[in-house]
């Protein structure tokens, strides 16, 4: 969002931050780039066709850029609805829920390769003071990290589309 922007730039005015849609063809040519990084945040299940637009990405990297997608658990679904209803969370737009799984193989098949997936934020961190004890010591745990609120997934070009670019 434009205001989420403005807040990025007053407080890292050393970097450059963009606004836009990842799905408008001609936001995404007049980028240029390459990036270093592109980070896409809440916003993978509100696409029309998640793989045409994350294919739109690759004139944008280089070997070393990460695609980094943020997106909340599946499991969490209903208790997000909730939080919503009862005005305890910020509303969004209605979206598919994609497993990470569901974003590793979109990201696969539009020539991106994953290097990274992780599972963050068990609980809220206000929750009674506890929140970043339980997140940073408890949440990154085996089997109890795929409980957790938010995952992330991260990707690089695949080399074989790169050398395919030169």
């Amino acid at each position: 969002s434009v205001e989420m922007i403005k807040t990025a730039k007053s407080k890292y005015p050393e970097f450059e931050f963009l606004v836009g849609d990842i799905e408008d063809s001609k936001f995404i040519k007049k980028l240029g780039g390459p990036f270093d990084v592109i980070i896409i945040s809440d916003t993978i299940g509100s696409l029309t066709d998640c793989q045409t637009a994350l294919e739109s990405l690759l004139p944008l990297c280089k070997q070393e850029t990460r695609i980094i997608i943020a997106y909340y658990s599946v499991g969490w679904a209903p208790i997000l609805m909730a939080a919503q209803w009862l005005g305890w969370k910020m509303p969004q737009p209605q979206q598919n829920w994609l497993t990470t799984d569901d974003i590793v193989n979109l990201l696969s098949l539009s020539n991106f390769e994953v290097i990274k997936r992780e599972w963050r934020q068990l609980i809220p961190k206000a929750s009674l003071g506890l929140g970043n004890l339980i997140n940073r010591f408890i949440a990154p745990l085996p089997l109890i990290r795929r409980l957790s609120l938010r995952n992330y997934v991260v990707a690089r070009p695949s080399p074989h589309q790169l050398a395919h670019k030169k």
